[in-house]
């Protein structure tokens, strides 16, 4: 049954690099929509979104609440690509 599922923590990675600008950030914008709006309140989340650097959309993981989510999703959406692609960073990141 669906409550017998324990939390999950998601982290996901990014990439806001030149390379994605246009019709690629924009596929990438709606995945995430997806996936942010099907997680269930209890899951943890956190965003690494890198081009030149690496940075977290949070200090820590937080829960998916509707307000998180939306938070979330409005930072993503109002990115521009820009920027070298430097991944190294970001799954260091990820991975702290």
């Amino acid at each position: 049954m669906q409550r017998d599922i324990p939390s999950r923590e998601y982290i996901f990675v990014l990439d806001v690099s030149g390379s994605m600008h246009g019709f690629p950030l924009n596929t990438a914008k709606e995945l995430m929509r997806d996936l942010l709006n099907k997680m269930r309140p209890s899951d943890y989340f956190n965003v690494v979104l890198f081009a030149g650097r690496a940075g977290v959309l949070h200090p820590q993981s937080m829960p998916a609440t509707a307000a998180n989510v939306q938070q979330a999703l409005q930072t993503i959406l109002n990115i521009h690509g820009g920027g070298g692609t430097h991944l190294m960073d970001a799954l260091r990141t990820a991975y702290d």
